[in-house]
């Protein structure tokens, strides 16, 4: 099936320049054109001179108020006044709460010794004694023996310095 194919443009080469024709006749007026973009503003010319002075117009009606203005400096001080009247005495307040326990003084000087009192009377004449038996020494209280002792077994504390002796109800004493 034949078809046409698109080869180009086909262009021999530039020949030269002929002669200039003769002017033609001025053709008949053409339709006005679309209006054209506006311009660019033109530079502010000078400055008129002052006009007269119109006449003065009614007056207009009053405006709201404006906004307060800032506080202005304190005035100077001023005299002093005469004494007032002495105002009545006035209702005796609730009394207030105890306060805190205050510190401890320091400790007063020891008296001096008082008299020696008269003699008591003579008890009554006790049991006898079961004396007691020195079964030796230990260096503490945890050190005494726990068994085998006696009424009247004593033993001497050295840390404490003090003689236990072992009593019939077991109290050390």
């Amino acid at each position: 099936m034949a078809e046409w194919v698109n080869v180009g443009a086909i262009r021999g080469p530039q020949g030269e320049r002929g002669q200039q024709g003769e002017q033609g006749q001025q053709g008949p007026q053409g339709d006005p054109g679309a209006t054209g973009a506006t311009g660019a503003t033109g530079p502010t010319g000078p400055q008129g001179a002052t006009g007269e002075t119109g006449e003065r117009g009614p007056q207009g009606d009053q405006g709201p108020a404006g906004a307060a203005g800032a506080t202005g400096p304190t005035g100077p001080e001023g005299p002093r006044g005469a004494q007032g009247d002495p105002g009545t005495t006035g209702a005796t307040g609730a009394t207030g709460p105890t306060g805190p326990q205050g510190e401890p003084g320091a400790a007063g000087a020891t008296g001096a010794t008082g008299a020696t009192g008269p003699a008591g009377p003579t008890g009554p004449e006790g049991p006898p004694g079961t004396g007691i038996r020195m079964r030796g020494q230990v260096p503490t209280f945890d050190d005494l023996p726990e068994d085998g002792n006696q009424p009247g077994d004593a033993w001497f504390v050295e840390e404490s310095g003090v003689l236990f002796v072992w009593s019939a109800n077991g109290n050390g004493g």
